[in-house]
């Protein structure tokens, strides 16, 4: 009968399992974990996209028409630093007001 193998011998260049955990096996599923979330997050962001797409032409289609006055198309873009559309549908949403304008814009 052999005797027991009772010696260490050196595992720096070991490929043979010893009866540890898989390594490989816990980064892969590791991997897979956060590409599905990243992937969940992706469509989640693209939905809301749409949605914010939806509600700009809805909000535009609404708005649009009404006339404002260039002075204070103007005056919103040059105080708040902001486009002539962004400054339009500013003024729009808050019936022309260039004070409710000023207002709605300096709290958000």
């Amino acid at each position: 009968m052999a005797a027991a193998h009772d010696h260490h011998h050196d595992h720096s260049n070991c490929n043979h399992d010893h009866g540890e955990p898989k390594k490989n096996n816990v980064v892969s599923e590791e991997m897979k974990l956060r590409q599905q979330a990243a992937d969940k997050l992706a469509k989640s962001l693209a939905e809301l996209q749409t949605l914010a797409n939806e509600h700009r032409k809805l909000v535009q289609s609404k708005t649009s028409s009404e006339p404002v006055n260039k002075a204070d198309v103007d005056f919103v873009m040059k105080e708040m630093q902001l486009t002539k559309p962004e400054a339009e549908a500013a003024l729009r949403a808050n019936k022309c007001d260039i004070v409710a304008t000023l207002t709605y814009l300096v709290r958000q």
